[in-house]
């Protein structure tokens, strides 16, 4: 019994630590890079807010996190391949849709 408690709390522990790797080295990684990324491209910010309105209104935004669609739309600006980068918040949420409806969710997740 004392090894499966102690197991327990080594493995409730690794699981505080991930959560704490999480919170306090890539979150501010990434708010470091998604800066630079707003930096560089104009349009970039308001695509973010107008998807994530247009994900709120279609009862969406429980679904997705925001992180993963602030990661969508950077590479949506930084990945262009085969057209050139978004030049504006509508060309950018186009293809935003685009990528959601394309996209193989199922076999690459």
């Amino acid at each position: 019994f004392i090894v499966a408690d102690s197991e327990f709390n080594i493995h409730k522990n690794q699981h505080k630590d991930k959560i704490v790797r999480h919170k306090f080295k890539f979150l501010p990684k990434l708010g470091r890079i998604i800066q630079g990324i707003a930096r560089n491209y104009a349009y970039f910010a308001p695509t973010i807010n107008v998807i994530k309105r247009w994900l709120h209104c279609n009862l969406f935004s429980g679904l997705i996190d925001e992180n993963i669609i602030t990661i969508l739309v950077a590479d949506l600006f930084i990945n262009s391949h085969p057209y050139i980068c978004p030049q504006s918040v509508f060309q950018a949420f186009i293809r935003f849709l685009y990528l959601l409806s394309d996209y193989d969710w199922v076999e690459n997740p």
